[in-house]
């Protein structure tokens, strides 16, 4: 049986920084740390302070920069990201234009300015849980849609 071999060395190599605990800021640079009691707690609160002082139009890499400077945490650009997707969508200010649920719906069919709304798909809905879809499928071959 081989012996283990137990050293008194320290590892040589320090340990990386955590996502709380970023390099410091620069020394030209004029914002000042602050101390680690007075640092947020949670990282949203943070990515908070930081958009009510840069903007709604900031980049995630201006909000890392900002959150840094201020708190000496370092976060990564796709999870601040994520977090001003969740911002904007909760303060109505949506990066994403999405068409809303009562939308006039292209009918498909395909002629010059003919929509199908809404409510003729629920329609349409209803007519197939009345009649079943075989007895539907007929009537729209009978119509001469395909």
């Amino acid at each position: 049986m081989a012996k283990k071999v137990v050293t008194d060395e320290m590892p040589t190599e320090p340990a990386a920084p955590t996502v709380e605990e970023a390099p410091p800021a620069p020394a030209d640079d004029n914002t000042p740390l602050v101390p680690r009691k007075e640092r947020p707690k949670k990282k949203t609160v943070a990515f908070d302070n930081a958009m009510k002082a840069l903007g709604s139009d900031a980049k995630p890499l201006q909000i890392q920069d900002w959150i840094r400077r201020q708190y000496g945490m370092l976060l990564k650009p796709t999870l601040l990201s994520t977090y001003k997707g969740n911002w904007l969508r909760k303060h109505g200010r949506s990066g994403v234009t999405t068409r809303s649920a009562t939308a006039a719906v292209s009918s498909g069919g395909g002629g010059a300015g003919k929509t199908a709304t809404l409510s003729d798909v629920r329609e349409l809905k209803n007519m197939l849980a009345r009649v079943g879809m075989n007895q539907l499928k007929e009537m729209l071959t009978l119509l001469g849609v395909h």
